[in-house]
């Protein structure tokens, strides 16, 4: 699991042309990694916090990352591009595609496969056998209520890629859609989270 954008005020964090570098961890309830994004020439955009928890409860294991992002000098504005922003990378087992592939996609408006790709569902479902064992993987992104991430589509691959993205839309829709770029003020936070429930 992590998080990236591929544009923040015109830096690519997804594809490495922007780095980020965590400072410290805090153990505690969850891991919480404190850390900051900067940009080609070494200058700090964002402050982030990023935590992991998990729990098992009736069977069903939960794991949830939450990120929280605050401008540190500027504003940033979050581009609208399908790199982004919330990810996962399943076991090969659970990829639609390749040698030992077993998995099956579908979403919340009913659709499957490869389709599912940029669609604005609530949630995205994987499942696929691992070792023996049927193994179901549901995928949700929340966002404070006054968080500008209002919506997410899902960069969704068959090679085994989750990734929620509140700041896409043109690249998924293409054509007319007009760009949603998100502009964060000064003092302004952004938070989200990627909640992943598995049931085996």
């Amino acid at each position: 699991m992590w998080a990236a954008h591929g544009d923040v005020n015109g830096v690519d964090f997804w594809h490495g042309a922007g780095r980020i570098e965590h400072d410290r961890v805090v153990a505690g309830d969850s891991q919480r990694i404190e850390g900051h994004w900067l940009d080609g020439q070494g200058r700090v955009l964002l402050r982030s916090q990023v935590s992991f928890s998990a729990v098992d409860r009736g069977g069903v294991r939960t794991v949830t990352m939450q990120i929280m992002l605050e401008p540190v000098d500027a504003p940033v504005v979050f581009g609208d591009t399908k790199e982004g922003a919330l990810a996962v990378r399943l076991a090969p087992q659970l990829r639609l595609t390749g040698a030992v592939a077993t998995g099956t996609l579908a979403n919340s408006l009913g659709v499957s496969g490869a389709g599912v790709w940029g669609q604005g569902a609530q949630w995205i479902k994987v499942s696929g056998d691992v070792d023996g064992q049927h193994v179901e993987l549901r995928f949700t992104c929340k966002a404070s209520s006054d968080s500008k991430a209002d919506s997410v589509r899902w960069h969704a691959r068959p090679y085994g890629l989750i990734a929620a993205n509140p700041f896409g839309e043109r690249a998924f829709v293409g054509g007319a859609a007009l760009a949603k770029e998100t502009r964060l003020e000064l003092r302004e936070e952004l938070e989200m989270e990627l909640v992943v429930e598995m049931r085996e």
